[in-house]
């Protein structure tokens, strides 16, 4: 019992670090969809528009070159498409999962996904 009192009394009393992940299994795993889809839009969404640029520069620098005229415009139309499915996916995704089912909320710091869970 001394020495279980001596540990104590050198090392201190061990509590687990604040805040952050570790706390609730349950929100902790919707934090992490939450943060891995808000990522995964936002990459997508840059890898459009770097697709975007990259159909316009080709068409710019195309020369009036009839095969390389249509292969940027197929990009570029390939890009406006791409973003079209992005905006209808998040408006979906927000609508099924927020209005309907009741596990999304819009926060400021982002979504808020809510797993149920007895």
């Amino acid at each position: 019992m001394k020495l279980a009192q001596d540990v104590k009394t050198v090392i201190g009393d061990i509590t687990p670090p604040m805040g952050g992940f570790g706390q609730n299994p349950v929100s902790d795993l919707t934090r992490f969809l939450s943060l891995i889809l808000q990522i995964v839009l936002v990459v997508a969404g840059i890898l459009l528009l770097i697709y975007l640029f990259w159909g316009a520069l080709d068409y710019i620098t195309s020369g009036g070159d009839k095969e390389k005229t249509t292969k940027a415009q197929n990009k570029i139309v390939n890009a406006l498409i791409g973003m079209i499915l992005l905006i209808a996916a998040i408006a979906l995704f927000g609508v099924v999962g927020g209005d309907i089912l009741g596990i999304i909320k819009n926060t400021p710091e982002g979504w808020q996904i809510e797993i149920p869970h007895l």
